[in-house]
């Protein structure tokens, strides 16, 4: 089964009409904290697959499709990654707390892409996204792209939902913070999210996120410096300008400091 959905996830999206529902029981069921951890994890593969689609929920004219996206997927996401939330682990399995490449960036860039979407915000705070979202910067692995996609998470969230989304933030302590900035956008250098269509979206996201409390000058130096190569290469690639432009401000708001 967990080929099968593993092939499944090349439609990037729920199939055809007639067949969504039964695609999304199954999926919602591969991702009980029953099921084994390589069954749940293609599960979870599949969704973010899909996670385009997913984002744009509305979009989708079928409102039972709709109802089972924001009340059942999202919190059977949490499940499939995090079993402890249930009332406790397979026998064979053990507690999922370090950095997993293969299921933490699957997770964080639908994270990420949902949150693109107001509804998906309320949805996602409210099933403690953002709670686990916080328990993986405590576990982050520096050669990946999860802290630009934390940051763009936290930043959208914060957005569309600042009154929900503000005691969960309070998690995040002052070392962190300016960890998870710096990270961020070293993180779009290195690993050239600026090229990915995806990222490029979500960088006034991680402006807002970084926004959100007190820097250092020192940090903020080192922020700017990356801030600037971006914006950049950006630049040169002549990609989405009002994304450049919202960058430029931000840089200049930095030089200024």
């Amino acid at each position: 089964m967990g080929d099968a959905l593993l092939a499944l996830s090349a439609m990037k999206g729920l199939g055809t009409h007639a067949r969504e529902s039964v695609y999304l029981r199954a999926l919602i069921s591969a991702m009980e904290s029953s099921s084994p951890r390589r069954l749940r994890y293609a599960a979870l593969r599949a969704v973010s697959d899909s996670r385009l689609a997913l984002a744009d929920i509305d979009a989708i004219q079928d409102e039972n499709i709709r109802q089972i996206l924001l009340t059942k997927i999202s919190p059977a996401l949490l499940m499939a990654i995090c079993p402890a939330r249930a009332t406790g682990y397979r026998e064979d399995d053990e507690p999922d707390v370090n950095f997993n490449y293969w299921r933490d960036d699957a997770y964080l860039r639908l994270i990420m892409a949902l949150t693109s979407n107001m509804k998906w915000c309320k949805r996602l705070v409210t099933d403690r996204h953002i709670g686990h979202c916080i328990s993986i910067l405590n576990n982050l692995d520096e050669n990946s792209p999860a802290p630009f996609l934390l940051a763009a998470i936290f930043g959208r969230v914060r957005s569309s939902s600042p009154d929900a989304a503000g005691a969960a933030f309070e998690a995040v302590t002052a070392d962190q913070f300016p960890f998870l900035v710096k990270s961020a956008w070293q993180a779009a250098l290195d690993l050239k999210l600026y090229d990915e269509v995806e990222c490029i979206t979500a960088f006034p996201a991680i402006v807002e996120c970084a926004e959100q409390k007190d820097i250092s000058a020192a940090d903020l130096k080192e922020i700017r410096k990356n801030v600037g190569l971006v914006m950049e290469k950006l630049k040169k690639r002549n990609k989405r300008p009002e994304i450049t432009s919202s960058i430029q401000d931000y840089y200049t708001t930095l030089t200024e400091t």
